[in-house]
């Protein structure tokens, strides 16, 4: 009954407590495992104090984890770690293994995952020289040695390390970090945490800029790996482009292109991953708008040309993934929809209408170019709009408050400093009483003439007041800057007339 509940298994540790000095099986200790008497109802943690006091192991109990190390057929590998929290008989999977080969599997001590990452990140970001080196070469060792710090490497910052070492390091310590990052994407636990992390992504589209052949070439390869993971990635990996791009201040795929159409560009293989990425990208685009976007894109930096030039290598590989894009670009154009007003998804089945390919180009240039007049004109006939509304004149109604000319709205505050009134709203009294203090008989019997015109001025510009104070509450309509110009200037000159005379 007793043995019912226990479970007699091989135990062995493995002193990891510096990631970069430890190559997994090969220090497995003791060489000659102990048995130990597992409870299988009792909790993993509750139970490593007394297995580490039992091996004699570095380890510290709140520290340490175990992990089952198994054998198929003559080769051991790591497995899957043991929840501390859970008693074995909670993990039937992992106590199916142990059970299926006591003699030869057995559970290995060893410090926490997420203990090692920290130590593995702080090495890397405090380390220099010689020691950064050989810690980034060891990098892609660990991952391929453990896969189970790859989730814990991505969950904690561990990208963000690489790529702020990578954008200030020379080419061979972005080589080693290209290979780590290379071990990391072919876990699914790593990919899914480039894919979440899209600063990865720009960070190796940067890569395509460096002077160094080796480094694009990689960088390629693994925008290629991306790509190929998912179809989705190729969206990522257009945004991943054009943030780059738009914060040089250059066109989309800028980079990508340099590579291609440089003139002694005799990488067969490179010339082959940049095409190959661009098959995948184009492939990955669901509506036909967008493809056309991006074909134009490349094909205004010269790639027409540029496949002339690697057809001409003769390579088999690089061949094939140009006729490819042709042949795709060819059924997109006469797949092409005549109906403007919806997205046009791509590889529809609609009737076939044949469109030369430049022609297409030329039209949809045109087209944006019209977009563009329109939208000058709009601010054009805005700003027209707004030095009118500027010069208007304000109309005063009965009150004495000033109603504006474009909204009709009144100024609540009204100014008691004397107001300076225009000679052609002066009272015929006023000017009758100016004009018996000259003492001059002539000029009154001539003011008699000029009092007619003045009086019917006068009335004019009382039914003005009387029609702007009717339609107080209401807009009033806009009069043109021209009109009341003259005006003004027309009462002016007769007022002058009228004081010189």
């Amino acid at each position: 009954m007793v043995m019912v509940d226990r479970l007699n298994c091989r135990i062995q540790y493995v002193d990891d407590s510096d990631p970069f000095a430890t190559t997994s099986c090969s220090h497995l200790e003791p060489n000659r495992p102990i048995m130990y008497n597992f409870l299988l109802h009792q909790p993993i943690g509750e139970q490593l104090p007394e297995i580490i006091r039992t091996l004699r192991a570095p380890h510290k109990p709140n520290n340490a984890a175990l992990q089952i190390y198994k054998y198929e057929g003559s080769v051991g590998d790591y497995g899957s770690y043991l929840d501390s929290e859970m008693s074995l008989m909670e993990q039937e999977d992992e106590l199916e293994i142990l059970k299926a080969d006591p003699r030869r599997n057995s559970l290995v001590v060893r410090t926490q995952t997420g203990l090692r990452v920290k130590t593995i990140i702080d090495k890397l970001l405090n380390s220099h020289g010689r020691e950064q080196r050989r810690a980034l070469f060891s990098l892609k060792q660990i991952f391929q040695d453990d896969k189970d710090l790859v989730h814990e490497f991505v969950q904690n910052g561990g990208l963000e390390c690489m790529i702020k070492l990578g954008r200030k390091a020379d080419q061979n310590h972005q080589n080693y970090i290209l290979r780590a990052l290379g071990q990391v994407m072919l876990y699914v636990d790593g990919m899914n945490g480039i894919i979440a992390h899209i600063e990865t992504i720009q960070w190796l589209y940067e890569l395509l800029d460096s002077p160094y052949r080796l480094v694009v070439k990689t960088a390629l390869k693994l925008l290629l790996v991306f790509i190929e993971y998912t179809d989705h990635n190729a969206l990522l990996l257009m945004t991943a482009v054009t943030n780059v791009d738009k914060a040089n201040n250059r066109p989309d795929w800028f980079a990508l292109m340099r590579v291609l159409n440089e003139k002694d560009a005799s990488d067969v293989e490179m010339l082959t991953y940049g095409m190959t990425v661009i098959n995948k990208t184009l492939n990955g685009v669901a509506d036909q708008d967008t493809y056309y976007d991006l074909v134009d894109s490349l094909e205004s930096q010269g790639l027409e040309d540029t496949m002339r030039h690697m057809l001409k290598l003769g390579n088999k590989d690089l061949k094939d993934q140009c006729k490819l894009y042709e042949k795709v670009l060819k059924q997109e154009d006469e797949a092409e929809s005549s109906d403007e007003s919806v997205v046009k998804m791509r590889n529809q089945t609609t009737s076939p209408i044949v469109v030369d390919r430049r022609t297409a180009m030329r039209r949809r240039h045109q087209e944006s170019l019209a977009r563009q007049q329109e939208h000058y004109n709009f601010h054009k006939i805005n700003s027209i709009n707004n030095n009118i509304e500027k010069f208007e004149l304000p109309i005063i109604n009965a009150d004495g408050r000033i109603i504006n000319g474009i909204n009709g709205s009144t100024n609540d505050i009204i100014d008691d400093t004397p107001k300076i009134v225009p000679p052609w709203r002066r009272k015929v009294s006023e000017i009758e009483s100016r004009s018996k203090n000259n003492n001059t008989n002539v000029l009154v019997n001539e003011m008699s003439g000029q009092s007619s015109i003045r009086q019917s001025s006068v009335t004019s510009m009382k039914l003005i007041e009387k029609k702007s104070e009717n339609n107080e509450n209401t807009e009033p309509e806009e009069k043109p800057v021209c009109v009341l110009f003259f005006i003004v200037v027309a009462f002016f000159f007769e007022d002058r007339r009228f004081i010189n005379d």
